[in-house]
């Protein structure tokens, strides 16, 4: 594992670790019952700091430019809806009709579809939920209510396929998602429920977004604290 650290990210030498164990088990089960092999693998500090640092999101002021340079009209609907929900992929391609309250403007997240097609419960108890839906989310998923069992009728691997062209994935539009609510001063404790998170714990870990937007309303806050200490002084 060691060796793979030179030349895989440490996501991949993860899988290759759970993979190995697979096989171990298998050996165990069916050939060596002694055979008590269990490879271990965890993130140094320069691995984590790596993975916080890397662009999981657009910043604010290119979402714009981003949605236009989306050619596909499905996939930018799809990726729209993320924007302003924050749910994951296989939670929105599992929306049906009946998820949708048009009269009190919420949305019912209770299963997820996965790229075989199969639809199962959300990833977490707490992936259960009913969320707000703005007028603009709610116009894009009435205009794709169909006879189709699901209103967006794609799957995952197209609307990647026509992300990977401009090089962003699904899961970049809910963290984009967040980085505007913490922009706009909403509670980590509503953004967390609001994505179906378990704990705070889970979205302070992976959404530790510093757009330059929240960056340069810090400057202007820093600006104005030294101002009012200058005036008083005067």
């Amino acid at each position: 594992l060691n060796q793979y650290r030179e030349s895989y990210s440490p996501k991949n030498v993860r899988l290759i670790k759970t993979v190995f164990n697979i096989f171990f088990k298998f050996i165990k089960a069916y050939y060596v019952p002694t055979f008590n092999i269990n490879l271990e693998f965890t993130l140094t500090k320069e691995d984590k700091f790596k993975e916080k640092q890397k662009i999981k999101y657009i910043e604010t002021n290119k979402i714009q430019e981003v949605l236009e340079s989306i050619t596909h009209p499905i996939t930018k609907d799809f990726v729209t809806v993320q924007l302003l929900t924050g749910l994951r992929a296989g939670e929105l391609l599992a929306i049906t009709p009946k998820d949708l309250d048009i009269k009190n403007k919420t949305l019912d997240v209770n299963k997820t579809k996965h790229s075989s097609g199969i639809f199962t419960s959300p990833k977490t108890l707490s992936s259960v939920r009913k969320i707000e839906i703005n007028d603009e989310t709610l116009d894009i998923l009435i205009r794709y209510m169909s006879s189709s069992e699901t209103i967006f009728d794609t799957n995952l691997s197209t609307l990647n396929h026509n992300l990977k062209k401009i090089k962003l994935s699904t899961h970049m539009f809910r963290h984009t998602h967040v980085a505007l609510l913490v922009e706009t001063g909403v509670p980590i404790k509503v953004i967390s429920e609001r994505l179906g998170h378990s704990k705070i714990d889970s979205t302070l870990d992976i959404y530790t977004h510093v757009t330059e937007n929240m960056k340069l309303d810090l400057r202007l806050k820093l600006n104005n604290l030294c101002a009012d200490f200058t005036q008083k002084q005067k």
